[in-house]
């Protein structure tokens, strides 16, 4: 089978290791997998210890290779759109890990690969060292889930778990680039852009077809600092930059972002590059997925195994169209009530706690009506569990302690025990 390749960069080269790599597992299957050609940008570029390939600067060219499947991991929106939907129109079946073209794009792209009858896999693109995408999008029952939760990108939570631990944050993302935890530009994944984009993804798989990045509510973490996560600590949790969306009618939301979690919670003890994913399904039953999120390794490990699935569909004669997603029994369901996080209770951050009294803060808070569980002062932070209430109630005490010379952030509360 004749693999073309669009974009040929850490990832791209890790994929055409992999298949070198294990030749012998696949000529075990019946499979002889070889890349064809690769598009670049610059062939002059310096790719040490890469696969020979071909490499081609026009997608004519590419296209010219009598291609069996097209391996897209450019990232971003254009060219790639233009070429997985070339490739989808001409039948050549198409694996990607690129997950702002789904999310962007994905309703679209999975439309014409259905109507062509040509798979479209993308299960590298959220969380790809966990393989889990194809069971939302091909078993009707679990991806009827009434919320999802979890960690998502690996970069923030290296971040943040080493702020946890007492760093800055310049010097802990500094850090993450030097370990090539991150990228040199980690604005994606710091602003939570990454993390939305795969949780869009997640919502069109739910059955969620209308569902858009700019829909959903996202804070970065550029501002979290040691004293944030003492004060979590005395309040009997961590920090996580989370996803979180529940799909329950009388408790619909969405958060991408840092929220406080119960040291009890499945996702409290997990750290550095491991990713986790908590679906909650509608008809009681939850599941727990854990594992590495991301990686050149990792990845094109994934998006091998999406070519072979991706094969086989034609060496069994049933060509069709992989990873289409839940009924859209939904699609009415995400209008406007992503822009908010679901109804929980709430941790609130205060600095400096000088300026306002224990006392003065619980009393503001009662009075709109968001009353504190506990509240208690470390390393000059004030941090308090507050109780269930309104998001924008939540949001109007906030601004009311910012008036009064403060920097008050609350953040969503997640606790084992309640049902998401």
């Amino acid at each position: 089978m004749r693999i073309g390749l669009a974009g040929y960069g850490r990832i791209g080269q890790a994929v055409l290791t992999t298949i070198d790599r294990e030749r012998g597992r696949l000529a075990a299957m019946g499979l002889a997998l070889e890349g064809a050609a690769a598009l670049v940008r610059d062939p002059a570029r310096a790719r040490p210890n890469a696969v020979s390939v071909r490499l081609v600067t026009d997608r004519r060219d590419l296209f010219g290779q009598d291609l069996d499947v097209l391996v897209e991991v450019l990232g971003g929106i254009e060219p790639a759109r233009t070429l997985v939907t070339h490739a989808l129109q001409h039948g050549i079946p198409v694996v990607t890990a690129n997950k702002s073209l789904v999310a962007a794009h994905g309703g679209e792209l999975r439309a014409l690969a259905a109507e062509q009858r040509t798979p479209l896999l993308f299960e590298a693109a959220v969380v790809a060292g966990v393989p889990f995408l194809g069971a939302l999008s091909r078993r009707p029952l679990f991806s009827s889930i009434s919320s999802l939760l979890g960690v998502v990108n690996g970069t923030t939570h290296v971040v943040t778990s080493a702020i946890a631990r007492g760093e800055r944050f310049d010097d802990a993302l500094q850090h993450a680039v030097a370990c090539g935890y991150a990228e040199p530009d980690s604005d994606a994944d710091v602003s939570g852009r990454d993390a939305a984009e795969k949780l869009a993804v997640l919502l069109q798989l739910a059955g969620c077809r209308g569902v858009a990045v700019a829909d959903l509510p996202r804070l970065g973490i550029e501002w979290l600092t040691p004293a944030h996560f003492a004060g979590a600590r005395a309040c009997g949790g961590t920090i996580k930059p989370i996803v979180w969306a529940s799909l329950d009618e009388a408790n619909r939301g969405a958060w991408i972002g840092p929220a406080f979690v119960a040291a009890d919670h499945p996702i409290a003890n997990i750290s550095g590059v491991t990713n986790a994913l908590q679906f909650q399904g509608s008809h009681g039953r939850a599941s727990l997925f854990i594992g590495p999120g991301a990686g050149p390794e990792v990845t094109a490990a994934t998006i091998v195994d999406d070519i072979v699935e991706a094969v086989r569909a034609y060496d069994l004669g049933s060509r069709f169209a992989g990873m289409q997603g839940g009924s859209d029994l939904r699609g009415r369901v995400l209008t406007e009530w992503c822009s908010t996080p679901p109804r929980t209770s709430s941790f609130l951050c205060v600095a400096p706690a000088g300026r306002l009294r224990l006392q003065d803060v619980a009393e503001l808070l009662a009075a709109y009506r968001v009353p504190a569980r506990q509240i208690v002062e470390r390393d000059g932070m004030l941090a308090a569990r507050l109780a269930e209430a309104p998001w924008a109630s939540v949001i109007e005490a906030v601004a009311q302690l910012n008036g009064r010379g403060v920097h008050a952030m609350a953040l969503p509360a997640l606790f084992p025990e309640r049902r998401w």
